[in-house]
């Protein structure tokens, strides 16, 4: 025995299906988390992320990352030395870069804040200044060697021998790719006690780093 609907009801039925399809609208596409992978299953996408250390020196060699005296915070100002104060630091960089994000151009940039946020200006001339900036760029492909979805790490190094700091205090160095912050890097300068500041130019080798 067969059962059903005659043709009027069954045309009803298909009219008011479609009415409600009208009225709830197309669900929105959502993005994919995932990529397709010739070599297994769809794979997640991953983040561009950034490891870095404040150091002494860095050099950056078939993609390792040599660093002497890592780890480095804080700078103490001693007796005598002038403003602005003088500073060897480096800046030891290992950028994360996911699958997604190969075969393209990407903008390193190091900017130095102060504790409030606002850019340190360091002079670039003898009655000029300007924000402090270091641009970095990177571009990797995909090695036939690497799986669908495998991200690559890229060892990157920017010295920054006599830099100038304006005064005591808290700073942060900011480093962003693309123009988004990633990796923030807290910096103190701070005067030995009983020390006593002084105007003028920075006097070489007066700043001890810890």
């Amino acid at each position: 025995m067969m059962y059903g609907m005659d043709e009027r009801k069954l045309a009803q039925a298909l009219e008011n299906s479609k009415d409600d399809s009208e009225a709830w609208g197309e669900p929105e596409p959502q993005p994919s988390a995932s990529i397709p992978s010739s070599k297994g299953p769809a794979v997640e996408i991953g983040n561009m992320e950034i490891d870095a250390v404040l150091c002494s020196y860095a050099e950056a060699v078939n993609n390792q990352l040599y660093l002497c005296g890592g780890g480095i915070d804080t700078a103490m100002v001693t007796p005598g030395a002038p403003a602005p104060y003088g500073v060897n630091l480096a800046c030891g960089i290992i950028i994360t870069i996911p699958w997604t994000a190969t075969n393209a151009q990407h903008t390193l940039l190091i900017e130095l804040l102060h504790e409030d946020g606002q850019p340190v200006e360091v002079p670039t001339g003898p009655n000029t200044s300007a924000p402090f900036r270091v641009q970095l760029t990177v571009n990797v492909g995909r090695p036939p060697h690497l799986n669908a979805g495998d991200d690559q790490h890229v060892s990157m190094a920017a010295n920054l021998p006599g830099m100038p700091l304006p005064a005591i205090g808290k700073y942060i160095f900011r480093i962003s790719v693309d123009g988004t912050p990633i990796k923030s890097l807290p910096f103190r300068l701070l005067l030995q006690p009983g020390g006593q500041l002084m105007a003028g130019p920075a006097a070489p080798g007066a700043l001890g780093l810890r």
